[in-house]
């Protein structure tokens, strides 16, 4: 199946520092180009939703977009800071996957619903920084009933070591996401 993430907006409401998008120095996404994008998608493919952040569109616009793709037998995932949550439940039941990126330095923006779905993955960014510092430990140990998907930051200069995550994992491996080690090891197969 091919798989293809479609931008929905240049805008954001966070400012995350591990954000290689660059969205906030991009102009705004007209709506008309999304939809351009949309009708160029290939019937079949994979699309996950992104940006930006896909929940500060309207309902209507993500109805819309919606439709087209399950019209064309479209499997649809969604990458959200949890503002889609909050502003179009209603609308969860239609995607695939769903990946929350979460960050552990703005503990009051975030917010885990009890969503009690089993394809939500709530991931955390981790650098040698935010590991060394427990940041990412705090995070795991404020929320045991969240494994989250640790995911490397791919940034060259923010590496994480190898070596910390190893131990991390045959220590902590249990409170994680057992996707996680998979993804450290695919960012890492790119680095050499």
């Amino acid at each position: 199946m091919k798989e293809v993430e479609l931008p929905l907006t240049n805008k954001c409401n966070w400012h995350c520092d591990y954000c290689v998008a660059d969205i906030h120095n991009q102009p705004e996404l007209p709506f008309e180009e999304v939809l351009r994008r949309v009708n160029a998608i290939e019937p079949g493919t994979e699309v996950t939703f992104g940006g930006g952040e896909p929940g500060l569109l309207k309902r209507e616009q993500l109805e819309l977009i919606i439709k087209i793709l399950k019209d064309k037998g479209c499997v649809i995932d969604l990458l959200t800071n949890g503002l889609f949550f909050k502003r179009h439940m209603p609308l969860v039941h239609e995607f695939g996957k769903i990946h929350y990126h979460c960050v552990e330095y703005l503990p009051g923006e975030i917010e885990f619903p009890n969503l009690e779905l089993d394809h939500v993955a709530y991931g955390l960014v981790v650098t040698n920084t935010n590991f060394l510092d427990g940041s990412i430990h705090k995070m795991i140990d404020t929320y045991p009933h969240i494994k989250f998907l640790l995911l490397p930051d791919v940034r060259s200069q923010k590496k994480i070591s190898l070596n910390l995550m190893m131990d991390f994992f045959n220590k902590h491996g249990d409170k994680v996401h057992p996707g996680s080690l998979e993804e450290f090891i695919t960012v890492v197969a790119r680095w050499h």
